[in-house]
Parts: C-alpha cells; sequence; structure tokens
C-alpha cells in the first residue's frame, strides 16, 4: 500500500490596503455625545443667520426689513396667481 503525501502549504492571508474608517452614522453619533462638538455644530450652522428673525407677525411687523419682505413675497404670490382672494362667509371665524 503506498502512502499519500499529505504536504499542504498554507501561505499568509491577503490583507487589504484599504484605510478603514468608521461608518457615518457612528462618527455622527459619536460626535452628539461630546457637547463641545454639538456647540461647534451649533454656531456652524448659524453663521449665516446671525441676524434677528421674528418669531410671530406682529414682531415681524416692527421691522420695516421684515414689512418690505412679506410685502414683496405676497405681491409675488399675487402675480402668480396663486390664491384668489374672496370675501369671508359670515359664519367662519378666522
Amino acid at each position: 500500500m503506498d502512502q499519500l503525501n499529505n504536504n499542504v502549504t498554507y501561505s499568509s492571508e491577503r490583507r487589504s490596503q484599504r484605510i478603514r474608517r468608521p461608518p457615518n452614522r457612528l462618527i455622527e453619533e459619536l460626535g452628539r455625545e461630546n457637547p463641545q462638538n454639538q456647540v461647534e455644530a451649533a454656531l456652524m450652522a448659524n453663521a449665516d443667520e446671525s441676524e434677528f428673525i421674528p418669531g410671530s407677525y406682529s414682531e415681524a411687523m416692527k421691522y420695516r426689513k421684515w414689512r418690505d419682505a412679506i410685502e414683496t413675497t405676497l405681491n409675488s404670490l399675487a402675480g402668480n396667481n396663486t390664491w384668489n382672494i374672496v370675501d369671508k362667509p359670515k359664519n367662519v371665524n378666522l
């Protein structure tokens, strides 16, 4: 009876050279845990909105800039026939 040669050679595993990094959702989640990151994110988000923004219509009416903006918007909507102005029905509160 012949003996079989069981000489098996194993090569080392080939490893990827790709730089690995965690998924974006994990990076975002870790950023939420750090209050300093939250402050920086809030400051960057508001960088373009550093001016006053009124919280209500009556507050906006106190400022000429906002009155002009509202008037421009309403004129644009009317010019584009976005809606029709109608009389208020008698039995409806607005």
